[in-house]
């Protein structure tokens, strides 16, 4: 749902481009009568700031069905695109990050099955253009989320190496019942989106474990 959320800002700021700041009002009353429509999902939010140039963020979002509007929540969901590194590669280059997320497990099936009655799969989607000829992350963090199983994310990162290159860093910080739980390293994506190279390093459960991996030449190491 916070992607689905995401996409949505995309919509916001195209809009706002043509009409700035002051437009962003209007726009957020659109998108609430327009949510308030569906069927079977519900989704909220406080409030909705920001311009194209700076980028926008979602205070107060809440996702959920009928029986509960709340099965996803979070903080603040922000977007932002890069105009001038969009024109260079003809795709949209953006960074987003979603702080503050509360999720219950044990009803993301029944979040799932809500998103898929209001927005049912399309045959065109089966076919679909890879995402990564669309829209590549420029930078992608997370800070703050947690869940009904005593899991928690601290803080995550994900940042682009490389302009025009699928190439990333990452890290991650966590833990699973109060063990402590972190994650470094760097991958390659193709255009669908599936890594073609991969290093990792994990420290946890009093553990630790070093993974690269590579699809063209077939090799998993550990």
């Amino acid at each position: 749902i916070l992607l689905m959320s995401a996409a949505a800002v995309i919509g916001l700021a195209g809009f706002a481009l043509f009409g700035g700041e002051g437009f962003t009002g209007a726009v957020s009353l659109g998108a609430r009568n327009y949510l308030s429509r569906l069927q079977h999902l519900q989704v909220n939010f406080k409030a909705l700031s920001g311009n194209f140039f700076d980028g926008f963020a979602l205070e107060g979002l809440a996702a959920g069905d009928r029986e509960d509007g709340s099965i996803v929540t979070a903080r603040r969901v922000f977007f932002s695109l890069d105009p001038r590194e969009s024109w260079k590669e003809r795709r949209l280059i953006f960074s987003a990050a979603a702080d503050g997320v509360k999720i219950k497990e044990s009803r993301l099936e029944r979040l799932a099955s809500a998103a898929e009655k209001d927005f049912p799969p399309t045959e065109s989607q089966a076919t679909s253009t890879p995402i990564f000829s669309l829209l590549a992350p420029r930078r992608i963090s997370a800070d703050d989320w947690g869940g009904e199983h005593g899991w928690r994310l601290r803080n995550f990162t994900m940042e682009r190496l490389e302009p025009e290159k699928l190439n990333y860093r990452f890290s991650f910080d966590g833990s699973y019942e109060k063990e402590p739980l972190q994650l470094t390293g760097t991958a390659a994506f193709a255009e669908n989106a599936l890594p073609k190279d991969l290093e990792l390093e994990l420290h946890g459960l009093k553990s630790r474990l070093t993974v690269v991996a590579s699809a063209n030449e077939k090799l998993i190491e550990l």
